[in-house]
């Protein structure tokens, strides 16, 4: 079974910082699974099994996982055993671009949270792994 601590304390962070919509969390939280995923080896995950796994909607997870294939971050594999599986390295994977391209631009904020959050924002997800999801 697997830990969601280290999830928790990143989600409450990003939610002080930046409110994120329910599809940007989810599109993260799919991302940290896949990067987790592939580091066990087991790259591909199916729809229903991310989506139980995460306790998120079905129907919402597949079009989030669209829009992040269509945008390079996912590739699928068709077939009984098919899946999702991530299209990039996980170090290549910028976390500000993913809220970017699924909540669109973030309102303005003051010059030293930004700065702060442009580093926060360029974390590599393999530097999120490392805390021992």
């Amino acid at each position: 079974m697997r830990s969601k601590c280290c999830f928790s304390v990143h989600k409450a962070v990003i939610s002080f910082l930046v409110k994120l919509s329910k599809r940007g969390e989810y599109a993260l939280r799919a991302l940290i699974d896949f990067g987790l995923a592939q580091a066990l080896g087991k790259p591909l995950l199916q729809v229903n099994e991310l989506a139980s796994k995460e306790d998120l909607p079905v129907k919402f997870l597949e079009q989030i996982l669209m829009q992040l294939k269509g945008a390079g971050y996912l590739d699928s594999r068709r077939g009984k055993h098919g899946g999702y599986l991530l299209a990039k390295p996980p170090e290549d994977i910028i976390i500000g671009h993913v809220v970017r391209l699924i909540d669109g631009p973030l309102a303005p904020i003051s010059p030293a949270l930004a700065r702060w959050l442009t580093n926060a924002a360029l974390v590599p997800m393999r530097s999120i792994a490392a805390y021992g999801c």
